[in-house]
Formats: structure tokens, C-alpha cells, sequence
């Protein structure tokens, strides 16, 4: 039997975002904008001084830093999630980085995936697109304690919450509940030497 593993595909996650209504609406906006100019520029002879064959070339432009700004955020050949390595739990959750925890001294539970994205407060450094549902990156939570956040609103009603020394990472995949039944009966099996510190099970109210 393999390591317990929870992962998703950069590629389905590229995907997702890169169709996004609000992404899609973003480079609507871009050509409306280059179609609006371009018969402007035709209505208008003190506007041709803007020489329309660049419109095409500029709204390329464009668009390709729209979604490149998603490639920056989303690698399609790297899968995102988490995995178990004897008693460590490593974290995909935002371009190519990693956090580490030892299930052995850390909290571990299962929440509604809403009420794990409401104890947040501010995001310092990633994604969050609240119409394709996903949100990943750096945040803190209102608290003030460092959050890692891997979360697929769309597609997973419950969240795996971490809560350790390092701050608290929160994962919510399609395959999160099942993560977590994993994680429990691992530490059942490899912690009973060990004791975990007191930490509140999700980020706690501000």
C-alpha cells in the first residue's frame, strides 16, 4: 500500500482557472476595448494617428500576460495537494512550494470548506478567484498566524486543517475527507509517542 496522497492535476487546475468567467471576462473587456478603439479610429480622422494594424498585436499582448499571470501561479506539470512521507505531510499549494509538518505535532481536522476560507483574513501572496472557486497562496488568518492555502471551493465541501507551529494549512480537494481518515489513523499509528501542542483546529476567530 503507497503513502496517503490527496493530489490534482496542475494541468485540470490551469484549465479550470484559464476558463474562468472572470478570466474570460477580462479578455472580453481586452477585445471590446480594441474593437471600441479600432471604430473610433475609423469615425474619428484626428484618432488615426494610432495606427490600427497594432490593435490585433496589442490584445494578443495581452491576453498571453493574462494568462501567463496564470502559469506564474498555476505550473500545469506539477500536481498540487498533499502527500504523506512517514510522519511528515508535504504541501503543494502554490506555484512549485512546498510546506512541511509533522503530523505528530500538529492538529489535525476536517471543516466545512466555507467556514475553513471565512477564518481568513488577508491574502499576502497568490490566487483567489471567487468564480472558478479557487483560492491558493499565502494568507493569515485573523488571527494573525501564517496560512497555506490549497482550496477548490467548487469542488470540495470540506477542508483538511492543519493547524501546527508553521501556521495552519488548509486543503480542500474532492479527495480532502478521504485525506483525512488517512491522516487519522496514521497518527494513531505513528504518534503514540509523541504528543501534539495545543492548537486550535482551524484558524481561530478574530
Amino acid at each position: 500500500m503507497g503513502s496517503p496522497a490527496c493530489l490534482v492535476s496542475g494541468k485540470n487546475l490551469f484549465i479550470q482557472e484559464a476558463t474562468s468567467p472572470l478570466q474570460l471576462l477580462v479578455i472580453v473587456a481586452i477585445m471590446a476595448v480594441m474593437i471600441i478603439g479600432a471604430y473610433l479610429a475609423k469615425r474619428f480622422p484626428s484618432l488615426r494617428k494610432y495606427p490600427l494594424k497594432l490593435a490585433i498585436p496589442i490584445a494578443i499582448v495581452a491576453i498571453g500576460i493574462v494568462l501567463a499571470t496564470t502559469y506564474i501561479s498555476i505550473r500545469p506539470g506539477l500536481s498540487y495537494g498533499a502527500w504523506l512521507n512517514g510522519t511528515v505531510l508535504q504541501v503543494r499549494f502554490y506555484q512549485d512550494d512546498i510546506v512541511s509538518v509533522n503530523i505528530c505535532k500538529s492538529n489535525i481536522s476536517l471543516v466545512d470548506t466555507s467556514e475553513a476560507l471565512s477564518k481568513l483574513s488577508i491574502r499576502t501572496n497568490g490566487l483567489s478567484d471567487p468564480l472558478s472557486g479557487i483560492h491558493m497562496g499565502y494568507y493569515r488568518a485573523r488571527g494573525g498566524d501564517k496560512a497555506y492555502v490549497l482550496v477548490l471551493a467548487k469542488k470540495s465541501a470540506k477542508a483538511l486543517v492543519i493547524g501546527s507551529e508553521k501556521g495552519y494549512i488548509i486543503v480542500a480537494l474532492p479527495c480532502s475527507q478521504e485525506m483525512y481518515k488517512e491522516l487519522t489513523q496514521a497518527r494513531s499509528t505513528l504518534c503514540t509517542k509523541q504528543l501534539a501542542p495545543t492548537w486550535a483546529p482551524y484558524p481561530r476567530r478574530g
